[in-house]
């Protein structure tokens, strides 16, 4: 049976979304192109593609209505990344863990005051091994800090 035809016989239409009722993945529906061991599809990128045309390079199939097995055209939009993950924040989805920055962070062993101390003492050629040794830290600590890897709020 061709692929379409087998995708709009797992669809269950609403007023609202138009849900899969297939395999799912990481809570999306998914397809199989051409039978088991073939290539798998996400079933609102499919969605989006008989509907609308390929997608472009790069470019995610994000859903306005935040339900990850909806294929509606209506409910689907096209995005970047970075958009993706904005409206995702923006709709209270993702999660921020709030961790406070250097010398508040409750595993901090180094205060901002040393680690200011720590790169003006690799500024004047002081080894990073050396410098670990008197801060009580591990050298690849301190590369971290003099390359602002870690600590560069200050």
């Amino acid at each position: 049976m061709p692929m379409e035809q087998r995708f709009w016989l797992k669809i269950k239409k609403s007023r609202g979304c138009w849900e899969w009722q297939g395999a799912t993945s990481n809570g999306y529906g998914t397809l199989l192109e051409n039978g088991t061991g073939s290539r798998a599809w996400y079933v609102h990128r499919y969605s989006w593609t008989i509907h609308f045309g390929p997608i472009p390079e790069g470019m995610y199939v994000c859903h306005t209505c935040d339900n990850r097995i909806c294929i509606r055209p209506q409910h689907l939009w096209l995005g970047t990344n970075a958009e993706n993950l904005k409206d995702m924040h923006s709709k209270g989805r993702g999660h921020i863990p709030s961790v406070p920055p250097g010398e508040n962070h409750h595993l901090a062993k180094l205060t901002n005051t040393q680690v200011l101390s720590i790169r003006e003492a690799h500024a004047s050629g002081e080894t990073e091994t050396s410098i670990a040794s008197r801060f009580g830290v591990t050298q690849p600590n301190i590369g971290y800090i003099v390359r602002r890897h870690t600590w560069k709020h200050i």
